[in-house]
């Protein structure tokens, strides 16, 4: 198998390495340390050990050089079998060394999705993350419909009175956000950070709205509350 630099139209190869190779089996990923610790050779030696190794220049300088080491990936080798160089090297080529990486490992099962405890006893209800990721100071109007939630910096004295998990509003798509100094909260608008939460009610074919509030579901990415 012939690896190559990046097709990048002002690059050209630095190297082909023909190398046998063995795709990662599904389900398993290499480790974070290669079992037995790293170990380094230089081609033309035989592998010491059977498992994944990558070809890597040494002190890449050039762009060229930089782009090859990124574009290699794991190739397997038995145990004896020989780090093959590459057969059109150059002095722009650098130093050429072979690092282990280990023999893969059962990835890591998901970790079980555990709601926040106040959501079985319906205090609390788990929403899916937003399709985008919206923001607003509590000057302006808001940017879309939905429920928002409101947070100011730690820092401000009323932080801690402020910054509770319900501090949320339903507000329309160039609305104004609520006033803190409305309920006694001496806050400026301008000090609220507004986040966007999405939910926003559904139109009917009658033209009202209906309350159209989606459920988390554990298949989904991380949820916002």
């Amino acid at each position: 198998m012939c690896l190559h630099l990046p097709n990048i139209s002002s690059f050209t190869a630095l190297f082909s390495l023909v190398v046998s190779t063995t795709l990662i089996p599904d389900g398993f990923v290499l480790p974070d340390e290669p079992q037995g610790g790293p170990l380094i050779q230089h081609p033309n030696t035989n592998a010491v050990i059977s498992g994944y190794w990558i070809a890597q220049l040494v002190k890449p300088y050039t762009p060229r050089q930089v782009a090859w080491n990124a574009a290699q990936v794991p190739m397997h080798y038995e145990q004896g079998e020989s780090f093959t160089p590459p057969d059109d090297g150059t002095k722009e080529s650098g130093i050429l060394r072979f690092h282990y990486l280990g023999i893969p490992v059962p990835k890591a099962p998901a970790a079980r999705h555990v709601p926040d405890w106040r959501v079985p006893q319906g205090v609390l209800r788990e929403i899916p993350v937003p399709s985008r990721e919206l923001r607003a100071t509590g000057l302006l109007p808001a940017p879309a419909t939905g429920i928002w939630h409101g947070r100011i910096d730690p820092a401000h004295p009323l932080a801690k009175v402020f910054n509770q998990w319900n501090r949320q509003a339903y507000v329309e798509e160039g609305q104004p956000f609520p006033d803190p100094r409305d309920r006694g909260l001496d806050i400026s608008p301008k000090e609220i950070e507004w986040q966007w939460l999405d939910q926003a009610n559904q139109p009917l074919p009658s033209g009202r709205k209906e309350i159209t509030i989606r459920n988390f579901s554990p298949s989904e990415t991380t949820s916002a509350r």
